[in-house]
C-alpha cells in the first residue's frame, strides 16, 4: 500500500498561528489558475535554474501577455534538465510572444521556448493528447521516409 505524502499548511488569521495537516499525493509545482483550454496557449519552457520555482517563472512572464498558468513537473528532460509549462490565454499572436519568452533571462540562464506540440484531450481516457501545434511547410509535402512502396519495415519484418 502507497503512503500519501502530508503537505502542511501555515496561516497566520486572527486566532494566531495555525497549522494543518493535509494528506494529499505529491502534486507537481504549478502556480496560477486553469481555464478553458479551447482558449489557451500553452509554451514549453526549458534552460532556466535548477531551484527556481514556479512563482519566479510567473513574475518573469507575466508582463508579456495573460499568463493563465505556470507548470513544473517533477519529470526531467532526456537530459536531465528541469522543463515546464507556461500557459497564456487569449493569445492574438503566438509567434511575437515565443519571440518575447526566448528573449527572458532568468539570472544567467536565457530561456528556450517552443509552442508546445500537445495539449490535452476533450474528456478522453487518460493519457490521450491532441495535437495542438500544426507544422508548416514552405516547400510541399515532405517525403514519407522509412516508407517502401507505402509499406514501413516494421510491417515488411512482421509480413516475413
Amino acid at each position: 500500500m502507497m503512503r500519501e505524502k502530508g503537505r502542511e499548511r501555515r496561516s497566520e488569521g486572527g486566532r494566531g498561528l495555525e497549522t494543518t495537516t493535509h494528506t494529499t499525493k505529491h502534486k507537481p509545482e504549478s502556480y496560477g489558475f486553469r481555464s478553458e483550454e479551447g482558449k489557451t496557449t500553452t509554451f514549453f519552457i526549458t534552460n532556466f535554474p535548477e531551484d527556481a520555482a514556479a512563482e519566479e517563472l510567473w513574475r518573469l512572464l507575466r508582463r508579456y501577455w495573460k499568463l493563465g498558468e505556470i507548470y513544473i513537473p517533477s519529470k526531467r528532460d532526456k537530459h536531465g534538465k528541469r522543463f515546464g509549462f507556461a500557459k497564456y490565454v487569449e493569445v492574438e499572436n503566438s509567434h511575437n510572444l515565443l519571440k518575447k519568452i526566448e528573449g527572458t533571462w532568468m539570472g544567467t540562464y536565457k530561456l528556450r521556448a517552443n509552442l508546445s506540440k500537445f495539449k490535452k484531450g476533450d474528456g478522453g481516457a487518460a493519457g490521450q493528447v491532441e495535437q495542438q501545434a500544426e507544422c508548416i511547410n514552405h516547400f510541399g509535402p515532405l517525403p514519407r521516409e522509412g516508407l517502401h512502396k507505402g509499406v514501413s519495415f516494421k510491417t515488411a519484418v512482421e509480413k516475413t
